[in-house]
Order: C-alpha cells, then sequence, then structure tokens
C-alpha cells in the first residue's frame, strides 16, 4: 500500500469520534491511547489507561471475546490488531491486581449492628420454632 492509501487509512481512525474499535468494545477501552503508549514503551501508562475503564482487568483481558476485531480498520490492509494480546501485555503476572480503593471512614458502625440484629433475631426465631417443633412432637408422642 502507499503512503496515499495508509494516511486515509489513519484519518479513518483517528478523528475525534471514537475508533470503531472502541465503539464496539462494551466497555469502550480507550484502545488508541493504550496503543499510543504502549508503542513509547511506556506499559504502566497502558495499564492506567486500561484499568480506567475495566472493573476486573486481569479477568477481562482472559475471557474478552474481542469485538473490537471485527470492525478493526486494520483489518481492512491486513491482519486487525490483536487487542486483548496487548491488554494481557500490559497486565503481566506480578502486577495485574489493582489495589482496591478503600471508601472514607463516616465514623458509624451501621452495617456492623444490623448484622448482629439480624443475627440475633434469627437465632432467637430458629431457637422459638425448635422449641415449638419439639413440644408439638412431645404433645403428640
Amino acid at each position: 500500500m502507499d503512503q496515499k492509501g495508509l494516511r486515509e487509512l489513519e484519518a479513518r481512525c483517528i478523528q475525534e469520534e471514537a475508533p470503531p474499535c472502541q465503539a464496539a468494545c462494551p466497555l469502550h477501552v480507550d484502545v488508541r491511547g493504550m496503543l499510543a503508549a504502549m508503542g513509547q514503551g511506556e506499559f504502566a501508562v497502558a495499564r492506567t489507561i486500561f484499568t480506567r475503564t475495566v472493573p476486573f482487568p486481569g479477568i477481562v483481558s482472559r475471557v474478552c471475546d474481542e469485538p473490537c476485531r471485527g470492525v478493526c480498520t486494520r483489518g481492512d490492509v491486513g491482519e486487525a490488531i490483536a487487542i486483548r494480546a496487548l491488554e494481557q501485555a500490559c497486565l503481566p503476572p506480578g502486577v495485574a491486581r489493582v489495589p482496591a480503593k478503600r471508601l472514607p471512614a463516616r465514623g458509624k458502625r451501621v452495617a456492623a449492628n444490623s448484622v448482629y440484629r439480624i443475627l440475633d433475631l434469627f437465632v432467637r426465631t430458629n431457637l422459638a420454632n425448635r422449641i415449638e417443633s419439639a413440644n408439638a412432637y412431645l404433645a403428640n408422642t
């Protein structure tokens, strides 16, 4: 393909609207930004871009069915970009875990008190039902 053809292909993919691969992705991963960072060798930046929109990056990068490959503009002149493989490349096995974000403390223990009350009610209700069943059994014998 000549230089003019490559420029036309590039222009179809880099306009202000989302590229076809990003539009086809259910999570709308910023593929363009991720690939740009990986092209510069900045895998940590690519990982940040990927994890910004993906809730479980280690899992998603392995089970994704790649809806982006079917609409990849690069597929018109050769093989589509293997974005899932690139997602896995920016998530090395030892670093694939994203630290959980802690919520700010509110100074209340609502959940703990509620759980205690529910368990207390369950135990008392369950015990009362068992006593009632035992009394009914003894009354019938």
